[in-house]
């Protein structure tokens, strides 16, 4: 199933036109789509910054400026702090945010979740959950080993 998911984002990039060298910032909490995106990203050679959840204000919009990213893929407890980092930020972002309500969909600001919901709609919450232990886990080893790779790494090569 990460697959799968995976290659919604993979294909949800591509239908943007992005491409190698281009940077999508993902500032998300852990969950599965977290992963997903990651991996998806790279399979077309799309870098993604991993920008903190905890940075706000002048600080997000530093990450953001450097990662040089002009998409931001995030979720519902984040988007509200990127749009605040907004004005800092030198050039237009286009955010794309999980579970995103219709009334706070804007120009610059989409819901992403019909690119992935035929995908979750069909895993079970034992599905969900090996997922996530296996984003967290992955997680885990990667923060706990400085410069260290994912466990997937060597399927990205």
């Amino acid at each position: 199933m990460l697959e799968a998911l995976a290659n919604r984002y993979a294909n949800w990039a591509k239908g943007r036109n992005l491409k190698r060298s281009d940077v999508i910032a993902l500032v998300m909490h852990n969950r599965v789509e977290y992963v997903a995106a990651w991996f998806g990203f790279s399979k077309v050679g799309v870098a993604t910054a991993l920008i903190n959840t905890n940075l706000t204000g002048q600080a997000l919009a530093h990450c953001l400026t450097i990662s040089n990213a002009f998409n931001v893929v995030t979720d519902q407890e984040s988007w509200r702090a990127v749009e605040e980092a907004r004005p800092f930020v030198d050039r237009n972002l286009m955010s794309w945010v999980h579970g995103l309500a219709d009334e706070d969909e804007s120009n610059d600001r989409r819901d992403i979740d019909n690119a992935v919901r035929a995908v979750l709609a069909g895993l079970d919450a034992e599905a969900i959950e090996a997922l996530l232990e296996h984003a967290l886990a992955s997680a885990a080893v990667t923060v706990s080993r400085p410069g260290a790779d994912p466990p997937w790494a060597h399927e990205l090569a």
